[in-house]
């Protein structure tokens, strides 16, 4: 989901963003839930519990169309009562939204750094507005997912500075570069929640401290 990322050390924000929508489906009971990431500047639906077509899979939302292409402009939480009249979004969408049945529906756009990543989606197949806890799970869900992602993006960032700047020679690296590296791993390993980056950032503070109980600490 980060753009050009190439790091071996990213798990897949595809797993993530999976993870997320089943937690705010299993607090919510909202019964259709599905979600998707953005690529250069669109969003793609990838992820789906609850639907009952194959409809919606696949489909590239650009921005301010449908509702979640406005909910990626305006980088906000969009709601609609019924997705059949609704007026204040395009209809771009209707033919696999109606065909899954869906009439009141919400899209939570994932938020890092003033851009929208993703976008998580809740429906159900009558007219029934959504209440304040519904839309606030799903807000607290796309807050996670963006903190999340934003210390994968800050850990990608570091990685990348500790490339071109250490050669294969330690010897030669700045001592003072190496205890900052070390010391902003362990707190990126602190603040991040997937158990599997934990073990491997703190397993890249090892190795730069050269004291293989030293992270666990």
């Amino acid at each position: 989901m980060a753009p050009g990322s190439s790091s071996l050390l990213r798990p897949r924000d595809s797993d993530a963003l999976r993870s997320e929508l089943r937690r705010a489906a299993g607090h919510t009971g909202v019964p259709v839930v599905f979600a998707g990431e953005v690529h250069d500047g669109a969003l793609y639906l990838s992820e789906f519990l609850g639907t009952r077509t194959n409809g919606l899979a696949g489909v590239v939302v650009p921005p301010r169309a449908g509702l979640g292409g406005r909910a990626l402009d305006e980088s906000r939480p969009i709601t609609v009562p019924d997705y059949r009249s609704a007026s204040s979004i395009t209809h771009h969408f209707d033919r696999p939204v109606l065909g899954e049945g869906l009439r009141s529906i919400l899209a939570v756009p994932v938020v890092v750094g003033g851009a929208a990543r993703a976008v998580l989606y809740g429906a159900v197949r009558e007219r029934l507005p959504f209440g304040d806890r519904v839309l606030s799970t799903f807000v607290q869900a796309a807050d996670r997912l963006a903190r999340e992602l934003a210390v994968r993006d800050e850990v990608d960032r570091r990685m990348a500075m500790l490339a071109h700047t250490v050669p294969d020679d330690r010897d030669s690296v700045a001592e003072s570069e190496v205890r900052e590296v070390y010391a902003e791993l362990r707190i990126l390993a602190d603040d991040i929640d997937d158990p599997d980056l934990q073990q491997r950032l703190r397993g890249l503070a090892r190795r730069l401290s050269g004291n293989p109980d030293d992270a666990d600490r």
